[in-house]
């Protein structure tokens, strides 16, 4: 596959460049979504199949799940949709004894608290909505499994955050213990080819699908 010099490509993923942004117009649009979809041997290449997975349950008797991989563009939806990894506050650094630390310039150094109570409350509801959205997605190839909360017809961010909250309540209420939850994020992963740095976290903070998600 070849591209005009100096093209910006845009797939589903997003945009690459290798340009300065502020050069971005000098180049040409080459925008593949109108195109016809990728080609093996002449025929459209369209990853529709989808994986049995034997959820374990507390009867013994597994629960049969299709999933399928992660599309290219989950990522891309998520942050469209305000899913994005929270920005941690900010603080004054102090030395020993209390004063603030200043540069060379003689301005207050001012470092990321990580440590702040509502921030990792932010990071564990951040983790958490990730994978209910990760789980729902991969669980579309499934006939036999269907939710009755429906997902927004809007990209509005609250809309989406509301979404979630009643997708846990939902999990939760279909008797969803936190390790089956767990157990599935791990085999989306597999799927996906994706050692995902969002869903592995998930992965840890499963427990609050019964508990809620932080205020």
């Amino acid at each position: 596959m070849t591209f005009p010099s100096g093209a910006i490509v845009i797939l589903d993923a997003g945009c690459c460049c290798a340009t300065e942004w502020d050069e971005l117009n000098a180049f040409p649009f080459v925008d593949f979504r109108q195109h016809l979809p990728m080609k093996i041997q002449g025929q459209p290449l369209r990853n529709t199949s989808t994986s049995l997975f034997p959820l374990r349950r507390g009867d013994g008797d597994p629960l049969m799940l299709a999933l399928r991989p992660l599309s290219l563009g989950f990522h891309q939806r998520l942050r469209r949709r305000g899913i994005v990894p929270p920005v941690p506050p900010t603080r004054i650094a102090r030395d020993s004894q209390g004063r603030p630390i200043r540069d060379a310039q003689g301005q207050a150094v001012v470092i990321a608290d990580r440590h702040s109570t509502e921030y990792l409350q932010d990071v564990e509801r951040y983790h958490h909505q990730v994978a209910l959205l990760s789980v729902v997605e991969s669980l579309q190839g499934d006939p036999n499994i269907s939710f009755e909360t429906i997902p927004p017809a809007t990209d509005d961010p609250a809309a989406w955050r509301s979404y979630c909250d009643a997708l846990s309540a939902e999990l939760d209420e279909a008797g969803f213990a936190a390790g089956d939850l767990l157990v599935i994020c791990r085999e989306i992963c597999r799927l996906s080819n994706l050692i995902d740095v969002d869903l592995a976290a998930a992965q840890r903070n499963f427990s609050s699908a019964t508990k809620g998600t932080p205020d």
